[in-house]
């Protein structure tokens, strides 16, 4: 028995499509024989003979064809995959023949990405989450950028470039913000696209919108007016009612505090006259000295009185004003006439 591969070169498959392998058996023995094919080093899911059992007389040969299918995924490695192809005769298993050969693996890229939410409100700038996924067998470096056609957006991605090996996730950030704000008016919608492209040009694009609302929204004029008719209807109130409550509450205070001010005073002012009153007489009967019990009718008694009524206190001389001297009576001059001639 012999087995062989029909294909002179390594044959090449890219994951998610099949190639198609012709195995030539051949019964070299002297009697009919039945043969079993398989596949040794590839998983035996991606392989499939047709048909996977012949049988052969002797000196005959029969072409099987093996298909191999790799599935598209990242765990497939791009990269040079040794692979046999076993024959098996029915008759004696322990005679069974491999031939060996390698399978080339394709290398491919598949990029998977998702802008998380789509649509965002806000007044000036938003942020959006980028999760994305390296499907491809090998590694890519991704760079994200950002484009609006109106030219009204400015984009900030974190990080812009990332290199991610075959199967690897990553999640980065694309800040969103308006040049300019909306101050009132209805709400403007700026759409955008969000691009994850590779090193060979292929890219992702992913739709995006931010909904930028007026800084003076309806609902906020609504409630401004609301609170300006409020403040009109307090001001109104206060100089109405409360105003002139007040200055008569304020005036009628300051009345009373002052006749209270008033009467303090007076009450003050007696208190201060009669003690100045009290110490002067005090003063004028300490310097005025006791009369004697007989009076005498003599000059001499009055003589010697005299002076004690003219000497007083200083007090008593300020009270009773200028004292005017006595001192003998002048007498009018006479005119004494001339006898006539």
């Amino acid at each position: 028995m012999s087995v062989s591969l029909g294909l002179a070169e390594a044959p090449v498959v890219v994951p998610g499509e099949s190639v198609d392998i012709p195995v030539t058996v051949r019964n070299s023995g002297d009697i009919v024989e039945a043969y079993d094919l398989d596949v040794v080093g590839v998983p035996a899911t991606w392989a499939t003979f047709d048909p996977p059992r012949v049988s052969l007389y002797p000196g005959t040969s029969q072409t099987v064809t093996l298909t191999i299918r790799p599935p598209r995924s990242s765990e497939v490695r791009a990269g040079e995959l040794p692979y046999g192809v076993r024959v098996v005769p029915s008759e004696a298993p322990q005679a069974a023949t491999v031939e060996e050969g390698v399978l080339t693996i394709a290398p491919f890229s598949e990029v998977a990405a998702e802008l998380r939410p789509q649509v965002r409100r806000a007044r000036l700038r938003a942020r959006y989450r980028l999760d994305g996924r390296n499907g491809g067998n090998v590694e890519e470096t991704l760079t994200l950028t950002a484009v609006d056609g109106s030219e009204q957006l400015r984009f900030t991605p974190r990080p812009r470039t990332t290199t991610l090996a075959a199967g690897e996730r990553y999640a980065a950030v694309l800040g969103v913000r308006a040049r300019r704000l909306l101050w009132r008016g209805a709400p403007r919608h700026l759409p955008f696209r969000a691009v994850v492209g590779d090193a060979t040009g292929r890219a992702v694009t992913l739709d995006g919108t931010l909904v930028q609302q007026p800084v003076l929204s309806a609902w906020l004029l609504k409630l401004l007016a609301l609170l300006l008719a409020l403040l009109l209807l307090l001001v109104a109130l206060w100089l109405g009612l409360l105003r002139p409550a007040v200055r008569s509450a304020a005036r009628e205070a300051v009345d009373d505090r002052v006749e209270q001010v008033a009467a303090e005073a007076e009450e003050a002012a007696s208190r201060t006259a009669g003690e100045v009153a009290r110490e002067a007489i005090e003063q004028e009967r300490a310097a005025t000295p006791a009369r004697p019990s007989t009076s005498s009718g003599s000059t001499s008694g009055r003589a010697r009185a005299s002076p004690t009524r003219s000497t007083r206190s200083p007090a008593s001389s300020a009270r009773s004003g200028p004292t005017r001297c006595s001192g003998p009576a002048r007498s009018a001059p006479t005119t004494s006439r001339r006898p006539g001639r």
